[in-house]
């Protein structure tokens, strides 16, 4: 389901409840942004989720919220990859796609007597601002190599002990934003502009930043959700507008759709 079929989809279903409601394709990369991340906040158990939801979704606790999500996991250490650099206070600044923590892991390097390098692997903990305070000043076990502590702050990420440099950090990221591109036709109907994709504009035709001559190339960026999570947006949309479903009305609709061939 590309993001043309998610809006007819919508569309179809605002018809059929004859609530009056409506969503323009002006105005429809703007809600399809939204309810994206929405969608990735409810997969990750920190939104509301719908009446009628059957599951309770929770990141790493529900095999179906774990799969929706991983294609936004961004392992940061991983082969080819630099991995989450701290500074010499112990700083470091998380990304700018950060959504939601999944581990951070420590290398810790030891020379061998033959000159070779071994590594042993240590989870670092995250704390609350007490705990890592506490931590910090601990008289018996303060923090060290083998065990270090993180705690997350407004847009930086703080480390004891401050010499760790590097750490593998496994997160996931928000989803990239959506945008749904069209192009006018000559008799006024809005047309889907696929990604990657180009268009010469005939007579009566404008694109969608009102351009009426010339090659256009779409600006299109589809959803990175699969089919069911898309669904689930649907939904959300619909709900912007005033329009709640249960799961079962909205498979019924999808499959009027099939039949229909919309």
């Amino acid at each position: 389901m590309n993001n043309g079929e998610i809006l007819k989809y919508c569309q179809f279903v605002c018809n059929k409840e004859q609530t009056g409601n409506s969503i323009s394709p002006i105005e429809f990369t703007e809600i399809l942004s939204v309810c994206s991340l929405k969608q990735a906040k409810r997969k990750l158990g920190i939104a509301e989720i719908p009446d009628g939801s059957p599951i309770k979704q929770e990141f790493e606790k529900n095999q179906n919220s774990t799969d929706s999500l991983s294609r936004l996991k961004k392992w940061m250490g991983a082969p080819n990859t630099m991995p989450l650099t701290i500074d010499s206070n112990g700083i470091a600044v998380l990304p700018s796609d950060y959504l939601y923590h999944s581990s951070i892991l420590y290398k810790q390097a030891t020379n061998n007597t033959d000159c070779s390098v071994s590594f042993k692997y240590r989870t670092v903990e995250v704390t609350t601002d007490q705990q890592f305070d506490e931590i910090l000043s601990h008289p018996i076990r303060p923090p060290s190599l083998k065990y270090p502590i993180c705690n997350y702050q407004s847009n930086i990420i703080r480390f004891a002990p401050v010499g760790l440099q590097y750490v593998d950090f496994i997160y996931i990221r928000k989803p990239v934003d959506p945008v749904y591109d069209f192009y006018i036709s000559a008799n006024g109907e809005y047309v889907y502009f696929l990604p990657n994709t180009t268009h010469v504009l005939l007579a009566g035709e404008e694109s969608s930043t009102g351009v009426t001559s010339g090659i256009i190339v779409s600006q299109s960026v589809e959803l990175e959700w699969d089919e069911i999570s898309k669904l689930d947006i649907c939904a959300l949309i619909l709900q912007h507008i005033g329009i709640n479903l249960r799961e079962g009305a909205l498979m019924q609709y999808s499959e009027m759709i099939k039949e229909k061939g919309i």
